[in-house]
């Protein structure tokens, strides 16, 4: 599934970061659904 430049944000450090124009419902839950996933890598460490 590929996903629109402004879907994915920009790249940093290996982190993606989200631009503030990406408020659309599907760049949210994508957002959500990603930090979800990253606070749980982190638990498990």
């Amino acid at each position: 599934m590929a996903l629109h430049p402004q879907q994915t944000g920009k790249v940093v450090g290996g982190k993606r970061i989200v631009p503030k124009q990406a408020k659309h419902l599907h760049c949210v839950q994508y957002s959500t659904a990603e930090l979800l996933a990253e606070n749980a890598t982190r638990q498990n460490k």
